[in-house]
């Protein structure tokens, strides 16, 4: 980047229905029901973005926000029909996340951190309009040695 100490982050995920699912209940991609394939599931997409500047040794800033588009579940045996569903089929659930982290370095491995996150979670009903729910959290915490 032109400025020193700046950096920019940029991701997209996007997983098609029916990944990390089967017919075969023991052929699942799941331990204990915990799906072990990408955290969102299937039939989701993700934006996400980040910047984060180091202002002096030990102190730096990040700003971040991320955006998710959950589709419905449909049964197992649907990934074998033809035409297949479109992406993003069925009730949709967005989530949209913004925060701001300020950590600092006291001494070697000593870290304080405040933190602030937004969330947005919009399901939508039967009647295709969406239902919002906002929720706000702010973290202050003190740690040695783990990140």
């Amino acid at each position: 980047m032109p400025i020193d100490n700046l950096t920019l982050t940029a991701e997209f995920t996007k997983i098609f229905p029916y990944v990390y699912t089967h017919y075969i209940p023991t052929q699942t991609y799941q331990n204990n029901g915990y799906v072990m394939g990408d955290w969102m599931g299937n039939n989701a997409d993700l934006i996400y973005g980040a910047i984060n500047y180091r202002f002096i040794r030990g102190l730096q800033a990040t700003v971040w926000g991320q955006y998710v588009r959950k589709g419905g579940q449909g049964p197992e045996t649907g990934q074998y029909t033809q035409p297949q569903p479109p992406f993003l089929y069925g009730l949709r659930t967005n989530y949209a996340y913004l925060g701001a982290e300020l950590k600092y370095e006291i001494t070697h491995e000593l870290f304080a951190r405040l933190q602030f996150q937004t969330t947005t979670i919009s399901t939508q009903q039967p009647d295709l309009t969406f239902s919002d729910h906002r929720m706000n959290e702010f973290y202050v915490s003190m740690y040695y040695g783990i990140q």
